[in-house]
């Protein structure tokens, strides 16, 4: 007989591997390129330590490992980054890449580039485990919860988790919009001013752009740049409502 897994509202034929039920909730995460530099280096600080490296890297090579990963791994998640450097400390689902003590572009780049084949190879295999159900049966979906997720943000913010609290910002700005919880008024006209003006600067300080290169960029490249600025944007709103009592107690009441 055969035997039913279900996995996120997806039913499978037989069990999910270790490294595939590991991967579906990694590819849940946030993308690289959605996250800042400073959210990079909390990453990195966690490969150092997975990989048996004793020492972080420099200020200015963190920018250039930042800079490779979301120019040719955009579309990783973070849980992705992490779950590839676990498989190549494991050394069983591909050949163990060498770091010889110091994490490089190379490194990065070789192991994220075997662990893009493993992951390949499970999506083949993920689908061919998928089943349909003879009966059908209610699709569920989980509601989140944005409630106590705010809840449990404003207490990291508290207990200064602030990294780990910036990842889903713009998540939450986007929500808190959408209900209507908060609008452009929120902020004055110079607070706005301001922040605009941060987060383009926080941006091209995180991509390393110069003058030229901004004016140099396509079409998708300024896109892509707009975005990253509209996110950081985000970032930087949900910090002051981090701030502000006034602005909690309104969102909470809309959630």
């Amino acid at each position: 007989m055969t035997q039913l897994v279900e996995y996120k509202g997806l039913n499978y034929k037989t069990g999910l591997t270790p490294n595939e039920r590991a991967y579906l909730e990694a590819k849940e995460q946030v993308r690289l390129c959605d996250i800042t530099l400073q959210m990079f280096k909390s990453l990195i600080a966690r490969t150092v330590v997975i990989s048996g490296i004793k020492q972080l890297p420099s200020s200015e090579e963190t920018q250039m490992l930042f800079t490779n990963a979301i120019h040719y791994y955009a579309y990783t998640t973070i849980g992705e980054y992490a779950l590839a450097f676990e498989m190549n400390a494991a050394g069983v689902e591909f050949p163990r890449v060498e770091n010889y003590g110091m994490i490089t572009i190379q490194f990065q780049s070789d192991v994220l580039k075997n662990y893009t084949n493993v992951r390949n190879q499970m999506n083949i295999a993920l689908e061919k485990k998928k089943t349909k159900m003879e009966t059908p049966i209610a699709e569920y979906n989980e509601p989140i919860n944005w409630k106590e997720m705010f809840t449990t943000d404003i207490q990291r913010w508290k207990d200064n988790q602030r990294t780990t609290v910036m990842i889903l910002a713009p998540n939450f700005i986007a929500k808190f919009y959408e209900l209507e919880a908060i609008n452009d008024d929120c902020w004055t006209d110079e607070q706005w001013k301001q922040w605009k003006f941060a987060a383009r600067f926080q941006v091209i300080e995180d991509l390393h752009l110069t003058k030229t290169r901004l004016e140099r960029m396509n079409k998708d490249e300024k896109l892509s740049f707009n975005q990253s600025v509209q996110k950081e944007l985000m970032r930087r709103l949900y910090a002051d409502i981090m701030d502000s009592t006034i602005l909690q107690q309104r969102i909470m009441n809309k959630l």
